[in-house]
């Protein structure tokens, strides 16, 4: 048997969850180290049966990920895991670690105390880096993400939503990005620390835009529009206008001087009355105060208050009584967590009408399906809504199994030119379902077919005439293009 036969063998014995004899697993892990088998090694070392002498040959590995998959099995002490990366220098062998999850704290402690940017910055990857050890090394974090073209981003993950982390930030970072990114945290999960964190960053706005590096510009003026359309008091909107001022005299291109502008321009009298209806809008109960809110804030010919209307199309998704005919035009201008928030609200209202068009125009996905009450009716409602407005529906919608479960439903809904795709299209064909029982569906639905035609044509043959010459171009259902051919 040779080595590719036998490397071969060993990775099927090592996928089965059947256990594998100590005697066993030493010599297929010899074999594999041999073979630098290195991706049938890191799924040896996962497996929860490994001895302690196949253990020991794992951790002579010279494969990162091999030995990253080793240092991370429940139970493996911090000294284990260092005793093997002592004299370890290469920052390309320690990234693994540092990118690898469940490692003991220590490991992490001890990796980030290392002097090295691209150490760091892997660090600063892992999501699951345990909050004590990115408390103790923020400064080093934050530096080094401020020299990354998506450090803002690689912050975001590293901070985790956690509201202690995220007001360190606040407190200590130089860098505008990240401290945008902080504040937007903190508001989406903790609003009760969002007022003290706005008061803290506007306090140390100048230490704030003082940062140097890579991207020292970053983006300044994203942060003080961000603060300038929340609520601020006298006090605070005078030391932004202050900043500002600052600021522009030293600005060198255009575009940054458009952009102070506009945050001028929220921070002066009519920007914070227009904030106050904004922050109305997303409050009020009075369904006619909420309209008229709408008509003052969300159309963009007022070019004064353009600067205010994605803040009111958030304040929009979360009005709780508007109908849903004045929420649906701006469907496609919410981000995904507002578009998610206002779905549910309406699955719980049950309006079948706004879940039809919502199914038409395809806000609707297949996993909410099972919150609503009557799915076939929505669908039906979808499916006449779409042919009158000349729509395609998304596929998903028309192989819903409230539709093609039953034979007579499926021939009574479905546009009559997909009821030949039922047999052959494979988005017909549920997950869930072997080919026997696809056929076997197909089968009843051709089956209905056939017994329609034999109904309402019988033996007429100017009938079946008429049917053949209809059927080429017609749109609806089986049922209605029989009706034609028979009263024609």
């Amino acid at each position: 048997m040779d080595v590719t036969t036998l490397a071969v063998l060993y990775e099927k014995m090592v996928d089965h969850d059947s256990p594998i004899e100590p005697d066993l697993q030493v010599r297929m892990v010899e074999h594999l180290l041999a073979g630098e088998k290195f991706a049938v090694l890191a799924k040896f070392a996962a497996r929860p049966d490994v001895c302690g002498a196949a253990d020991g040959l794992l951790a002579s590995c010279v494969d990162t990920g091999v030995l990253s998959v080793w240092a991370a099995r429940p139970g493996r002490s911090a000294d284990e895991v260092l005793a093997r990366l002592t004299g370890e220098r290469r920052v390309a062998a320690l990234a693994p670690f540092a990118k690898a999850k469940c490692l003991p704290g220590g490991v992490y402690a001890a990796l980030a105390a290392r002097d090295s940017v691209k150490l760091t910055g892997a660090l600063l990857e892992n999501e699951d880096l345990p909050v004590g050890v990115k408390a103790e090394f923020l400064d080093k974090f934050l530096a080094s993400a401020s020299v990354d073209e998506n450090g803002d981003e690689k912050v975001r993950r590293f901070a985790g939503q956690n509201p202690d982390l995220l007001a360190k930030i606040v407190a200590s970072t130089r860098n505008s990005g990240q401290a945008l990114v902080a504040l937007e945290e903190i508001e989406s999960c903790d609003q009760r620390q969002f007022p003290a964190a706005v008061s803290l960053l506007v306090g140390r706005i100048e230490d704030v835009f003082s940062g140097d590096g890579k991207f020292a510009r970053r983006r300044d003026g994203e942060l003080l529009m961000f603060l300038a359309l929340r609520d601020l008091d006298a006090t605070q909107v005078k030391k932004l206008l202050a900043t500002i001022r600052r600021r522009r005299s030293r600005l060198v291109h255009g575009d940054d001087a458009s952009e102070f502008a506009q945050v001028h321009k929220a921070l002066s009298p009519a920007g914070r009355k227009t904030l106050g209806y904004v922050n109305e809008l997303s409050s009020t109960t009075n369904v006619s105060r909420a309209k008229d809110l709408v008509k003052k804030l969300l159309t963009r010919s007022r070019s004064s208050e353009e600067f205010h209307y994605g803040h009111a199309v958030s304040a929009l998704a979360r009005n709780t009584v508007l109908p849903a005919a004045d929420v649906l035009p701006f469907m496609d201008e919410f981000t995904a967590e507002e578009e998610q928030a206002v779905v549910a609200r309406w699955l719980a209202l049950g309006d079948i009408a706004t879940l039809a068009v919502l199914v038409r125009d395809s806000w609707a996905e297949p996993e909410w399906f099972g919150s609503v009450r009557d799915p076939l009716t929505v669908i039906r409602r979808a499916i006449d809504s779409a042919r009158d407005e000349d729509d395609t529906l998304p596929p998903w919608v028309l192989e819903h199994r409230a539709l093609t479960d039953s034979p007579e439903i499926t021939v009574s809904v479905l546009p009559w030119k997909k009821l030949s795709e039922i047999a052959s299209n494979p988005w017909f064909h549920y997950d869930d379902e072997s080919a026997a029982e696809h056929r076997e569906r197909a089968a009843r639905v051709i089956a209905e077919v056939r017994r329609l035609l034999l109904d309402r044509l019988g033996a007429d043959p100017q009938k079946w005439e008429t049917f053949a010459s209809l059927s080429e171009e017609f749109e609806g259902t089986l049922p209605e293009l029989l009706y034609l051919a028979a009263n024609v």
